[in-house]
């Protein structure tokens, strides 16, 4: 995450040099850092034309998602085919399905959950749902991609 500093350098350089921006906070887990969003989006609502945060969603709670539907945010939520969505708050997600999107992520050594994970996403009632191979590590053969 940037230093306070380098924070406050980037706030001056957006409010003196005006264009039509876009703030996307994503790394490992962005909310880790949810202080530092809240400082950066009171001083630049007024700069940035959207923000968007890129998150698992474990540490999506009611107080941040208002926060972000108040502030024009998009959240992608991050979920893979290899751990469940029990684990998250999905009435919060139905409750705020409007400034969702889900980044549906695959990998095809797990293949088997993704029938089942899927099912899951669709019971969030999010309609912008991408789905994204894992491409890095793991090689996808046109098998797997058709036992879709």
């Amino acid at each position: 995450m940037l230093s306070q500093e380098s924070i406050d350098k980037l706030i001056i350089f957006i409010k003196n040099n005006p264009a039509e921006y876009v703030i996307n906070f994503f790394w490992w887990e962005a909310l880790l850092e949810y202080n530092k969003i809240i400082y950066i989006v009171t001083r630049l609502s007024d700069y940035v034309s959207k923000f968007t945060i890129w998150t698992n969603g474990l540490l999506l709670n009611d107080e941040n998602i208002k926060f972000f539907k108040d502030n024009n945010f998009i959240i992608y939520l991050s979920i893979d085919n290899i751990t469940s969505i029990k684990f998250l708050n999905t009435q919060l997600f139905k409750q705020y399905n409007d400034i969702i999107n889900i980044n549906f992520i695959n990998d095809p050594d797990f293949l088997y959950n993704s029938l089942a994970t899927y099912e899951d996403i669709k019971d969030l009632e999010i309609t912008n749902i991408s789905f994204l191979p894992v491409l890095a590590t793991k090689k996808w053969s046109k098998q797997k991609l058709l036992d879709l």
